[in-house]
């Protein structure tokens, strides 16, 4: 069996514990080693190139280490704002929906990996040889959430920033169903 490098890209280094998304309190190159642990435990991604590794959360529990989500439920007083901005430069604006709140430790963590020739179908990969960590997946609920409608449309689009892929009617029936009453947490 091949053996499998694991880097993270600069594109999951956003996810910090100021920002709305999701992070890992810890190094990247721990959060790496974390990844190579538990490799074996991959599932297949929405194509070819991409996997999902599951990750224990047992350690988020202590606020000094650990998984937390950048997600949060909305309520009929939740205070919500919204911006129209692109992620990174070169890609088209979108609207960010975001509500106060405050980050939750994980009950369930995923990180996106991706092969790196996968990444540079785009432009974006930026370790030779590696698979790419591109984002760390932290639900507050015991299983995974479903993908932003957002980036399934700039994936199944292959806009800008999106890797080509397709989904099934149920996948954005269930996209949006959940974010119709979720959001990001506001960034600090």
């Amino acid at each position: 069996m091949e053996t499998i490098k694991v880097k993270t890209n600069s594109f999951a280094r956003r996810q910090t514990q100021e920002s709305r998304f999701s992070n890992w309190i810890g190094t990247w190159e721990s959060l790496e080693s974390e990844v190579m642990a538990y490799i074996d435990r991959a599932k297949p991604g929405y194509r070819d190139g991409v996997m999902l590794v599951p990750l224990p959360v047992t350690s988020a529990l202590d606020r000094n280490h650990g998984f937390f989500s950048g997600v949060v439920a909305l309520k009929p007083d939740s205070k919500i704002t919204t911006r129209f901005e692109a992620r990174k430069p070169g890609e088209e604006p979108v609207i960010v929906v975001e509500a106060e709140g405050a980050k939750l430790p994980a009950k369930y963590v995923e990180i996106v990996i991706y092969r790196h020739d996968v990444l540079q179908e785009d432009g974006d990969g930026e370790h030779p040889g590696c698979w790419e960590i591109v984002s760390i997946n932290a639900s507050p609920l015991d299983h995974e959430l479903p993908m932003d409608p957002v980036t399934m449309a700039r994936n199944q689009l292959h806009k800008k920033g999106g890797t080509q892929g397709a989904y099934t009617p149920e996948q954005w029936a269930e996209s949006v169903w959940f974010w119709a009453s979720h959001a990001m947490v506001a960034a600090r």
